[in-house]
């Protein structure tokens, strides 16, 4: 039984009570009668962003999110506070992505997604220059000032402390290493007989290289 707080008129359902208001108050609407005796505090206001909800109804008042991606943020948060019910979620969003991606590997459709994927990181890059993609893909670079002196710090450190102790037969294995390796990736390659004497004049190259004096 529901009663008309205007009259105080009984009624038998939620359905009949809103045709009574449109009926007998005709100057209130039933949008109007509900915010003014049956609304709570805190409802029409969306739980995620504090925004204005729509009214639904006279049975439902207001729903508690305003928009799709206030409601999508609204359903994970919930679903994160139920352990179970998240992980079987987690569960069917798993089996549902692998059906979908094997029914596209079937019909061919992975492939060209893949290949457009390609496609658009290439035109990408092949519209940036140099430093903007050093800037966005190094990660190097995403350090502020102080943060990526200290990790380069922390990477050059195991060299120079290499370098400040290798022997003289170790610098003579690894120049004539790379001397060899130049000449195996260059079919043509030939190196004058005197690069291949390690002089005093590579080693200072070398020590400026490390910064060692």
């Amino acid at each position: 039984m529901k009663q008309c707080k205007i009259c105080k008129t009984d009624l038998e359902n939620i359905r009949k009570l809103s045709k009574h208001i449109r009926d007998k108050h005709k100057s209130v609407t039933v949008k109007q009668y509900y915010d003014e005796y049956l609304k709570k505090e805190s409802e029409g206001i969306c739980v995620i962003c504090g925004k204005e909800t729509r009214y639904v109804g006279l049975n439902a008042g207001y729903v508690t999110s305003c928009v799709k991606g206030c409601s999508a943020k609204l359903f994970r948060k919930r679903l994160r506070e139920d352990a179970e019910r998240h992980e079987i979620f987690k569960e069917k969003v798993k089996e549902n992505m692998k059906r979908i991606w094997k029914e596209r590997e079937h019909s061919g459709e992975k492939q060209i997604i893949l290949d457009k994927s390609e496609d658009g990181k290439q035109k990408t890059l092949s519209k940036m220059t140099k430093k903007e993609r050093k800037e966005k893909y190094g990660w190097l670079n995403k350090l502020s000032g102080s943060e990526r002196q200290n990790k380069i710090d922390e990477i050059m450190s195991p060299l120079v402390k290499y370098w400040e102790n290798i022997t003289d037969e170790q610098i003579t294995y690894l120049y004539h290493k790379r001397m060899n390796t130049i000449v195996k990736n260059s079919e043509n390659a030939q190196i004058p007989e005197h690069l291949l004497e390690l002089s005093e004049e590579t080693i200072k190259s070398l020590d400026k290289i490390f910064g060692i004096s």
